[in-house]
């Protein structure tokens, strides 16, 4: 629950999109996480912390399944060959594992066997700090594709980035559908 109410308060306060993590959903136990965007009041325009505090009129929260979230991503986006870890924070740890395209292998704390190619990179999203470790398996694609493996690589990580983009804008654009519909019922019905 502290994480929860951390990220309601972070959202209101920054006004900004918040990602929250570490949450089971209860009717399918499976792991979950939230994206929060803050709604103010209508006409108001917050520039400083407590004016975002005293025009807070709720919330637009959206829910995704982690798992088949970046499963679903990396069947239509992915690179054949290519295994994808997601961390929480900076640091590569078991603790931290977020994500993993196949899960127990843990990749990014193995030693690398020869003709495995690997990376590491860091990402802010929504708030929040990640390293994305990729790892290229030469075996299970087309022989001959090694020589652009800094290409897939770039473009791997530039897909995530656009793909987490486009999240934040189609959460923010719900916001503000939301927002006007909620403001037209209120209209018919006074």
């Amino acid at each position: 629950e502290s994480v929860r109410r951390e990220a309601f308060e972070k959202a209101r306060d920054n006004n900004e999109a918040v990602l929250a993590t570490g949450f089971k959903s209860v009717v399918f136990e499976k792991d979950v996480f939230l994206v929060v965007l803050p709604i103010y009041r209508k006409g108001t325009n917050p520039t400083t912390i407590d004016e975002r505090r005293e025009a807070i009129e709720g919330y637009v929260i959206t829910s995704f399944f982690k798992n088949e979230f970046f499963q679903n991503l990396l069947d239509r986006f992915g690179v054949p060959g290519l295994h994808l870890e997601i961390y929480n924070g900076d640091t590569i740890s078991s603790e931290n594992l977020y994500f993993d395209s196949e899960p127990g292998s843990m990749e990014a704390l193995m030693v690398a066997e020869p003709g495995l190619v690997s990376t590491t990179a860091s990402y802010d999203i929504l708030g929040r700090k990640w390293t994305v470790f990729y790892l290229y398996h030469p075996s299970l694609v087309l022989p001959g594709i090694e020589l652009h493996l800094p290409t897939i690589v770039l473009f791997g990580g530039l897909i995530f980035a656009v793909l987490v983009t486009f999240l934040i804008w189609s959460f923010a654009t719900s916001g503000i559908r939301a927002k006007k519909l909620a403001e037209s019922m209120t209209t018919e019905l006074s």
